[in-house]
Formats: C-alpha cells, structure tokens, sequence
C-alpha cells in the first residue's frame, strides 16, 4: 500500500522559560530553548543580547603597559562619597579607575606593589576605606584616590589575611585556613577606629574565630539581607568548601564568649569560589562545585525536607565544559535584575609571559523574564539566557556611575592583552577601539520536535511517523539593518547540524532616495525561509538530513534581531518504507562537525 502522507506541523512562540539543556532535547518544556549563545529571552522574546562596548583606557605609558600586559587580579566596585570608582589589580599593581571621566590612578605607584604571583588580591570595601590584601604583604589601605600601607605595629590596623568581608560595622578578615578575626566596631565619631583590630583581647580563650573542620577551609565571607532587621544585615555567613557556617555577629561583642553566636547552615554544596558570592535582593547566590547555589533556598528545601536542587541543571551543556579546578576564580555581579558570572576557564600567557586565566564568556541567569504589573502576584521563575561570548572576560564588577547602574567586564584576547569593556542594557553592536562596531554572532539551539499532527479530532505528536521538512518560517518582531539568518537540522539525536536554508531581511528607512537606506528598527511577520534543501546526506549515518522522525534546529544570525515566533512544518507518512531515510544517489555527502559555539571573538574580526 503506497505511504499516505499529511501535513505536520512545530515550532516555538514564548521562549521565557529560557535555556534547559539538563535533559534530553525532547522532554524540555515548550517555552524553553535547549541552549543559547549570545541571546537572550526576556519577554518572551528572543533576541540578540546587549553590546560590549570597549573603554579606551587613557593613562601614561607605564601606567597602560601595565594594564594592558598585566596578569590579571581582580576587581570591585569601590564607593566614596559621591565618587564611584572600579578597583583592580594586574601582577601586583593596583589601579582605581573612573570609567566615565576614563581617568585611571595608580595606588602602588608610591607604597610599592603587592604580590604579582597571586592569581586574585581580595578587596574589601570599609566604610569610606577600601582594603586590598594579597595574604602576604601588609595590606593597602585606600581612601578616595589616596593609599598607604596599614599601620600594624603598634596601631593594629588591618592584620594580613586574604578573605574579608564587612558586616554590622565590623571588618572580618581570614587569617587561617579555618579561623578568621574580627575587628572594632565602626563609630561614626572615631572614623578610622574601623580598621583597627584590638577588641580581640575580649574573647575568651583567643582572638579568633572558628568553623568546625568537617566544612573545609574557608573559601568566601559575605552576609544575606534580612528584612526586619534593624540593619537589614543577617548573620555573617562563612562560606566553605564543603558546607556554610553563620555568626550572629550583631550582637554586642562582650556577649560572644556567653552565648553561641555560631550555627551549621543547610548543606548541599560547599562554595567554590570567593569572588562569585553574590546578593540578590534578600538572597545570596554562590558558586558551589557542581554550579550556583541559592543560600535562601537551600534553607528552604531543608526545612521542607527537599533534596538540594541543582540551579546549574539548565546550563550543564557548558557546566561539562568547566575545568573544576578554574572554578575557584570565577566571578560574578548583579545587572539589570541579571545574575552575571564568568564560565569555562582555561589558561593563558601574558606578553610578560606570566600565567593567567580567562574564560570563555559570561553565564546570564535572568530574575525578571517577565516584567511589568501584569506579572504581580505571578510566580515568575528565573530564566538562563545561556552563555553570552566574544570579550573573553576574565571579572567583572557592577555599580551605580552618574545615577545608573553600570556594568564593568575585564576581557583578555588571545594575545594576552586586556580589555575593559562596559556591558550596556539595551541593544546594540559590539565595540572595539580597533575595529568599531562589530555585529554580534547569535545561536539558538531549539528543544528537540516531535510535530503535530491535525488529521483527526484532537491534535496528536507524531514522533513515530517519518517527516520530511518542507518550509520554514519566522516572525521577527523587530530588526536593524541587514540581518542573515541560517536554520540548519539534526534529525533524530545525530548531533550533527546541517545548514538546510538561509533567509536574508533588510531593514530600509523609508526615505526618497531611488536606493533605501538601513536603519530603522523594522518587523517582519511569517518570513519564510527559501526553499529547504532536500539532497543533503550526512556523511557518517548516511541518511538525508532532511529526513527524521524528530528533529532539532540550529538558528543562527548575526546582528541585532528579536524573534516571536518559529514555525516549520514537514510531510509525514503513515507507513515508513524502508531506504526512506537514505540519501539517494545525487545526494550531496556533507562533512560536518559539531558545531563550535565560541567562535565568535571581538578582537579577531
């Protein structure tokens, strides 16, 4: 009996549930993407992520050099008074940086630098004071664009340590593996009383503080917020490797040695890194070692008798991809209601031939997908717009500048040279001193389709019946300039991509002129692909690419676009004839590879 063939149809529309790329293609959600590169998802929408733009760094000669061909140390956003700065590090010399008036200071100039072997200096901010150890040196202690080295002997400023964090007016600094000394109280009458550590005679039986051994050494300090607290401060939480250990420090001190200040915190997984402890609103979120962990849920799922959930199941594609032992340098910061952190590490050579590290782009978890009053009283989950490449970041470091939030990434080319970008808000090309603008390459991987079927009564998936693809097509809600898009097919879990057709839009102004100009953000709804190529043959399974029972599609373009909607739609057969799946004999063989996701690289253009 000869094939009875009927019309199938897939595709997407909202896409806020963003990237799931923890489980088999095919049992991800309707609304969510299998992995994303360079995209993101907010609103539903689907579209290019914001720019980098690259800052040109203004300084003297020494002072670039440095900074251009240092190894890179660190940085944090550094507050006095109305003056807003980035601090950062490159081999032991530490710079501050206005990136809106580009005017740079060099706070080792004078009092020497720190240690130039260390992979990261820790930074602290106290009060109006900024302090920076490297765990050997005697700490630098910076007022505005002013530094001096901490008068230990016999003032008692600021012992050497490395971790630090400031809560509830006092300065905790690890001095141990496993303990770490607070400091005076802050009193406003008494500006640097802050920084001098005395007060530790008080506490019985030693100056320091302790976590219990079975939780590892200390990797990170910082504190949750706590509403209804006078402070708005919870308990100084001690991050480490293998739990998390809270002081209820706001109590006074001579009441530590009478009470117990000190409690074991929900487990899961330790923290892995001291510069990727992140608050979010009245949260922290926190590197472990099998990805981001939420310090509030945890708690939750604790008392509720849950397991600890993985926040990094979505993002596995690239989780695989991380080499642990890098992990501890990863960093990361709030923006634009996003949580930002650096991903994939992997080792570099300075031009002054040190070691370094950078990676291969930033992960973005969106908090607010869905924004606006209609999504009040609405749980609305955070969403991974996936991994956002091409500056290489090795930190990055967020703050308020001129009354907004800005966000600051330090990025290293293959060269070894570094680069300050600002990463912007709303939509644009990337920016390079040397090349202008560059248009961004974006990937979006879709969930694997099964097609429907409307042949009867109720709509039915068909992943059972034979397809093969015949058109595709797309609403683009809005788009500039001349925009490429190339959708290509992997049939039935081959993991090879093969391009199967590619569709041109421009967006002209409307203007007098006999030729339009491009422009104006413009919309095309339902453009269709040109036709699918249909003699394709992969070259290993020897079957024809557009030929499958599901199917995963690849849509690439390059430049500033946001998608609605996708829509493809294929002829299925009721009988499946054997040699339907083969590639006939005028079939072109295609050699193709996995497809590489980091290509793209604004200073290789």
């Amino acid at each position: 009996m000869p094939d009875q063939q009927f019309t199938v149809y897939d595709g997407f529309d909202s896409l806020q549930g963003g990237m799931n790329g923890g489980t088999l293609n095919t049992l991800i959600d309707r609304n969510q993407f299998a992995k994303g590169i360079n995209v993101t998802c907010r609103n539903g929408l689907i579209g290019t992520r914001p720019p980098v733009v690259e800052v040109d760094i203004n300084g003297s000669e020494a002072e670039l050099d440095a900074i251009q061909n240092g190894k890179f140390q660190g940085a944090y956003y550094y507050q006095y008074e109305d003056n807003n700065y980035i601090a950062f590090a490159m081999s032991g010399e530490i710079f501050l940086i206005d990136p809106i008036a580009n005017t740079i200071w060099d706070m080792t100039a004078v009092i020497g630098a720190m240690s130039a072997t260390v992979n990261r200096l820790h930074f602290c901010q106290v009060e109006r004071y900024l302090v920076v150890q490297d765990g050997t040196n005697t700490p630098v202690i910076i007022e505005d664009t002013a530094s001096r080295l901490a008068v230990q002997v016999p003032d008692n400023e600021v012992p050497t340590g490395t971790i630090m964090a400031y809560v509830h007016g006092r300065l905790f600094i690890k001095t141990g593996q496993y303990e770490f000394v607070a400091g005076n109280i802050h009193m406003p009458n008494t500006v640097g009383n802050v920084l001098v550590f005395t007060e530790n005679q008080y506490l019985a039986g030693g100056g320091a503080l302790f976590v219990p051994v079975d939780l590892g050494q200390i990797t990170g300090m910082s504190w949750a917020q706590a509403y209804g607290e006078a402070t708005g401060e919870g308990p100084l939480l001690v991050l480490c490797e293998r739990g998390i250990a809270s002081f209820q420090v706001n109590i006074p001190r001579l009441s530590w040695q009478d009470m117990p200040i000190s409690r074991i915190e929900p487990g899961g997984n330790g923290n892995a890194s001291e510069y990727c402890a992140v608050r979010m609103n009245e949260d922290l979120m926190f590197m472990s070692w099998n990805g981001i962990q939420d310090y509030a849920l945890l708690s939750v799922e604790a008392a509720t008798h849950h397991r600890m959930t993985n926040l990094a199941f979505e993002i596995k594609p690239f989780m695989d991809l991380e080499s642990v032992t890098l992990r501890s340098l990863s960093m990361g910061c709030k923006f634009d209601d996003r949580l930002l952190f650096t991903a994939i590490g992997e080792e570099v050579t300075t031009p002054n031939d040190e070691t370094d590290y950078r990676f291969a782009g930033l992960i973005s978890l969106d908090f607010s997908p869905m924004n606006g009053i209609a999504s009040l009283g609405k749980t609305v989950k955070p969403a991974y717009d996936g991994m956002w490449t091409g500056m290489h970041p090795t930190g990055i470091a967020s703050g308020i500048f001129n009354q907004e939030e800005m966000c600051f990434i330090f990025g290293k080319d293959d060269d070894g040279i570094n680069h300050l970008y600002r990463l912007h808000k709303t939509q644009g090309h990337d920016t390079t001193v040397a090349d202008g603008e560059i248009p961004i390459d974006c990937i979006l991987y879709t969930k694997g389709m099964p097609f429907t079927a409307f042949d009867a009564d109720q709509p039915r998936q068909v992943p059972q019946i034979e397809k093969e693809l015949d058109n595709a097509n797309m609403t683009i809600i809005a788009f500039q300039d001349e925009v490429t898009f190339a959708l290509s097919a992997c049939p039935d879990f081959t993991t090879a991509f093969s391009q199967i057709t590619s569709l041109t839009v421009n967006a002209p102004m409307e203007t007098t002129d006999a030729v339009p100009i491009a422009g104006n953000p413009q919309s095309r709804p339902k453009e269709r692909f040109p036709a699918i190529q249909h003699n394709l043959c992969e070259q290993i399974s020897g079957r024809n690419v557009a030929i499958g029972h599901e199917f995963q599609f690849r849509l690439s373009w390059s430049g500033i676009a946001n998608i609605s909607r996708f829509s493809i739609q294929a002829e299925g057969r009721r009988e499946t004839t054997q040699g339907h799946l083969e590639c006939g004999s005028n079939a072109t063989v295609q050699t193709v590879d996995a497809p590489n996701d980091f290509l793209y690289d604004i200073n290789d253009q």
